[in-house]
């Protein structure tokens, strides 16, 4: 603190009560006890993975079955009831209801389904179970299988787990599938609406794009009435091992074992090849990112993560070592994850395990992200 008093000096003594006369003066002393500790990144990271104690709920399926596919609908606009759906390996489904509990102390509760329902018509043999062979609607009625002997990809009433459609459009086995996340009127050519798009990949080597239609609960064509694809997407020269679609942006990425990914328009316009890394082989999930980034793990050694823009650019690479986090205080697992799922708000992380079962834990991963964002601008 400056007391101008103790100038002598005129023009600095003048200068020096504009000055104050401005912009004040700092006091001596701000605080009269010690400032917080910082909240740093590190710090919510390790509170979060400590939440990892209080397991809501546990669920088993079908039991002895891993579980392949756990999607949480939770968005209030879409999902009054809000529900956690899980496909086991036998196809069982369930759809499990979150309801409010006094009885835990994040009062919720996730209540088993008590009528599971089985899929009755069998996936070929030579195809494995994994996520990317289901996908589930927006709403959550109907559930999306890949792989039957007949080169057709199929729709199941989640209520039922009776058949509603079969869509052919490939002339082998479909081997993924994917859909746009939020029901959201699309427009498309034609001068139609879809309320949804899905994507198909197939041994044949061919991506083929999908309308569907949420009120009618059907896939449908050109005509509205008749299930065939909007548009074939080629050039790749083996199996599709993953594909992914953004409706937000209209795009479609595609991968094959070997060969670049594809990125195109849901349309059919190729935009551009995108090449990989030459050790990068083995593709087996792709994502579509917000800011139209493209980020890609593949399965060679002990798997690579890599993130591409829209441009082809490679961003960033990242070898992935295997790492165990001794934590005695985290809630023990009694068999190893298959499959995880976060819920929209991002408060829950659902951890599919190998035995059947089902783990729901509380985990509010936005305040990892806006603890990282504060940082950033510090």
């Amino acid at each position: 603190m400056c007391d101008p008093s103790q100038v002598d000096d005129v023009i600095i003594k003048a200068a020096l009560e504009e000055q104050i006369r401005s912009f004040g003066q700092t006091p001596p002393q701000l605080l009269t006890t010690p400032h917080p500790a910082r909240n740093s990144l590190q710090h919510v990271l390790n509170a979060n993975i400590k939440n990892l104690n209080g397991i809501i709920s546990v669920l088993t399926p079908a039991k002895e079955h891993p579980i392949t596919v756990v999607k949480p609908l939770m968005q209030p606009a879409i999902h009054p009831s809000p529900v956690l759906f899980t496909v086991s390996s036998n196809q069982t489904i369930t759809s499990n209801k979150f309801v409010p509990s006094i009885q835990t102390p994040y009062s919720i509760f996730v209540e088993s389904d008590p009528a599971p329902r089985v899929v009755r018509d069998p996936i070929d043999p030579t195809l494995s179970s994994l996520p990317s062979s289901y996908a589930v609607s927006p709403d959550g009625k109907a559930l999306f299988c890949a792989g039957f002997w007949d080169s057709s990809f199929k729709s199941f009433s989640v209520d039922s787990g009776k058949q509603i459609q079969s869509m052919f459009g490939h002339r082998d086995l479909v081997t993924c599938i994917s859909m746009t996340e939020a029901t959201l009127s699309l427009h498309i050519p034609h001068n139609r609406l879809a309320d949804g798009i899905i994507v198909t990949g197939s041994r044949d080597a061919t991506v083929c794009v999908w309308d569907w239609n949420g009120k009618q609960q059907r896939v449908t064509g050109i005509d509205g009435r008749h299930a065939c694809p909007r548009s074939v997407l080629t050039g790749h020269v083996g199996q599709i091992e993953c594909v992914y679609v953004s409706g937000e942006q209209g795009t479609v990425v595609s991968a094959s074992r070997g060969s670049p990914i594809f990125l195109h328009r849901v349309t059919g316009e190729l935009i551009r090849k995108i090449r990989a890394p030459p050790s990068y082989k083995l593709p087996s999930a792709l994502i579509i990112t917000k800011r139209c980034e493209i980020v890609a793990h593949y399965a060679d050694k002990s798997g690579y993560l890599a993130v591409f823009s829209a441009n082809g650019d490679i961003l960033n690479t990242q070898e992935l070592q295997e790492q165990v986090l001794s934590r005695p205080q985290t809630a023990p697992c009694q068999s190893a994850i298959r499959v995880l799922g976060l819920s929209h708000d991002q408060k829950f992380l659902i951890a599919g395990l190998t035995n059947g079962t089902v783990n729901v834990y509380p985990v509010d991963f936005r305040r990892i992200v806006g603890t990282q964002y504060q940082a950033e601008q510090n």
